[in-house]
């Protein structure tokens, strides 16, 4: 039967979903996927299978009919909600299982499923081994090492378990590639932010402990298309929870039937999503589960935003006949949002007092309880002449802001109230959270508290930069919705900032699955520092045009890492002539499925990205495609299989920006000419489905 719904809901898309509860089987879906559970007799919801609907099966077949005696009271209801103020709404299905013999003892299974999404998102709460994944107890991981001495394999594990909240998962197909996605962080101190390993599963590998946020499996068989099913926990990287989850997140073994796949969630939300098209599936499955999870609107996405601290003024130059300069270079500029960092507030943190024994960089609250009053010596009338002239040229104000993160987030609500003020007075709606530390899960928990919070209270009209350059921090996976990544500091005052660089950490995170248009990308003003570059070096930013410099960023968010009233009116004129071209496509170009193509960006490749988006009515496909130092003038390109437009025809591509060319070469491949080294173009095609006549 039917699981009863408790709160109805008129739309048809969410009408896709159902689930039913009968003889001891879950069973959910929508028009993309269905997936089974199965009770088992000792309080487990046991996974049973999952498939893309007219794909592989994905799990163990044998047994799913049986119905357990159960000793466990199972109590089944269903609910259209969301599972964070920001992502897309879902149904929910929640079934807790009760001890019949002792009261204590419960387990509670959430799944949620979206109209959208080939998978759904699984919540598990379990008294019983809550706080106990991470202890000490249960860290030892004895992996056998190979002593030489030949015997047949047993399908043992050869490790000692964490307690565990989901049964292992069984595989009948044991010739599978596995592939596990690493990300970094703290992006001071790296420059490759995205790398994965790759397993075509053997019965040597006796077992495969990861500590990974994502992982995949996927068939190599080419009948079956490149089938695959993605895991993704929703969870900081593992080194900013090692203390407090299990020590690895997943573990693969080879038994003599099957592949035995174990999961340790840690109390953390885990999506499973199935997917076919091989590689570039698996992108767009992990492109389409953010989408779901940051549903606050796509026109956010693609905002250039300014920010002050680029050029390494720091807060010497705030002042408000200062930003009364920013204003008018960021209306020629094309900025739609000014954010002024450190230094606009009263109190002082280390990066803005000359003796940086008199700043702070936590305890906030605790330091002065004033802190966040506008600093009254910068800016003697507050900020309302600022945001009226603003408003009058249609740019909006931001803020840089630091949570107190003393005590595990002790004064949460007290920083809720100040970014609730500072929208509700000034209508700032930006803000730069930095300085975070997330100590502890209660710390963690509580930053998920006051962002859900300030995003509740403003219906999602305030918007976060989530800084991921420092310290420990939710970034890639730990939370996903309520605003954009702000990737990495970069100056040319260090000599540490290159546009291939920036490129090529777009390039690879979006081929590692990262929503491009979550990553808040810089360019900065390469007229300052030229003498920190080396006098030969081909690639100093100086030696890359300014609107390249530009152009890299645009299939992200945008960020102007300076002070733009310090820029040359020519530069401003060229980056505000590109924005301009750019900005009736931009809502299409992320709205769409966006692939890199080409080589990693390396300063010497042809590189860029395609989106393909069909809504609306028609379908469009954008290509962003860049020669760098590379000797030949032209670059060939195939249109991804997985896109599925063999059976389409391409109009004459429209150029937006750039200077070169693009042309068919044959069906669905193209060419580009682009005969100046540090060169772009962008183009658009819109395609027509072909129909037998």
């Amino acid at each position: 039967m039917s699981i009863h719904k408790e709160n109805g809901h008129d739309s048809d898309r969410l009408e896709d979903c159902y689930a039913t509860w009968e003889d001891g089987i879950l069973k959910f879906g929508n028009s993309y996927f269905e997936e089974r559970w199965v009770q088992a007799p000792d309080g487990f919801l046991k996974p049973q299978d999952l498939r893309r609907k007219g794909g592989k099966i994905w799990g163990d077949r044998t047994g799913g009919e049986s119905v357990w005696e159960s000793e466990w009271r199972v109590c089944c209801s269903c609910e259209y909600g969301k599972r964070s103020v920001s992502s897309a709404e879902g149904l929910i299905v929640s079934l807790r299982l009760e001890s019949l013999k002792e009261s204590d003892r419960w387990r509670s299974f959430r799944f949620q499923l979206f109209p959208d999404l080939a998978g759904s998102i699984l919540e598990v709460e379990d008294p019983s081994v809550e706080g106990n994944e991470g202890s000490d107890a249960n860290h030892s991981l004895g992996v056998h090492e190979a002593d030489g001495f030949e015997t047949e394999s047993d399908g043992g594990l050869g490790v000692t378990l964490p307690n565990e909240t989901l049964p292992a998962w069984q595989l009948e197909d044991r010739h599978l590639c596995l592939r596990e996605f690493q990300y970094v962080d703290q992006t001071d101190y790296h420059s490759e932010f995205a790398y994965q390993r790759e397993w075509l599963m053997h019965p040597s590998e006796k077992v495969l402990p990861m500590r990974s946020n994502v992982v995949s499996l996927e068939s190599v068989n080419p009948d079956e298309h490149g089938e695959g099913v993605l895991w993704v926990l929703l969870a900081p990287l593992g080194h900013v929870r090692k203390s407090w989850s299990a020590p690895f997140d997943f573990l693969l073994a080879f038994g003599e039937e099957h592949l035995t796949f174990r999961i340790w969630t840690s109390g953390y939300s885990l999506a499973r999503v199935a997917y076919q098209g091989g590689r570039n599936g698996a992108l767009l499955a992990m492109q389409r589960l953010q989408k779901t999870l940051r549903s606050f609107g796509v026109s956010a996405e693609g905002t250039v935003l300014s920010n002050t601290w680029g050029d390494r003024g720091g807060a010497r130059h705030l002042s408000a006949s200062f930003l009364e300069e920013e204003i008018e270079a960021a209306k020629e500029m094309g900025v739609e949002v000014l954010q002024i960092d450190d230094g606009w507030q009263k109190g002082a943190t280390v990066n803005t007092v000359e003796d940086r024994s008199a700043g702070v960089w936590n305890g906030f609250w605790e330091a002065d309880p004033n802190f966040w009053e506008v600093h009254p010596g910068r800016f003697p009338n507050g900020f309302r002449p600022i945001v009226e002239k603003m408003r009058e040229v249609g740019i909006e104000l931001g803020l840089w802001f630091a949570p107190d993160s003393s005590n595990e987030f002790a004064n949460w609500e007290k920083d809720v109230l100040v970014l609730l003020g500072l929208w509700r007075k000034w209508g700032v709606r930006y803000f730069k959270l930095d300085a975070v530390k997330l100590t502890s899960r209660l710390a963690e928990t509580r930053f998920h508290q006051l962002c859900e919070k300030v995003l509740k209270a403003s219906d999602c009209a305030i918007v976060f930069d989530f800084d991921a350059t420092a310290e420990r921090r939710p970034t890639y996976w730990g939370r996903v919705g309520g605003g954009q990544l702000f990737l990495e500091n970069r100056y040319t005052d260090f000599g540490n900032y290159y546009p291939h660089q920036t490129l090529r950490a777009l390039w690879t995170l979006t081929l590692h699955g990262i929503l491009p248009s979550r990553i808040r990308l810089e360019f900065l003003n390469t007229t300052r520092n030229p003498d920190c570059y080396s006098e030969g070096d081909p690639l100093s930013p100086e030696r890359w045009p300014a609107d390249y410099q530009v152009a890299i960023t645009l299939a992200a968010s945008p960020l102007a890492w300076m002070e733009m009233s310090r820029v040359p009116e020519e530069r401003r004129r060229i980056w505000g002539d590109l924005f301009k071209a750019w900005q009736p496509h931009r809502r299409a170009f992320h709205r769409g499925s966006v692939l890199p193509i080409g080589d990693p960006p390396n300063g010497f490749s042809w590189t860029g990205f395609l989106s393909l988006d069909q809504q609306e009515g028609k379908t469009v496909l954008y290509g962003i495609i860049f020669r760098e130092l590379h000797p030949d003038d032209h670059f060939s390109f195939s249109v991804p299989r997985v896109y599925e437009l063999e059976e389409s025809m391409f109009e004459e591509s429209e150029l937006i920006a750039g200077a070169g060319t693009v042309g068919p070469i044959e069906k669905n491949r193209f060419v580009v000419n682009l005969p100046r080294k540090r060169s772009f173009v962008v183009v658009r095609w819109e395609i027509s489905v072909l129909t037998d006549s």
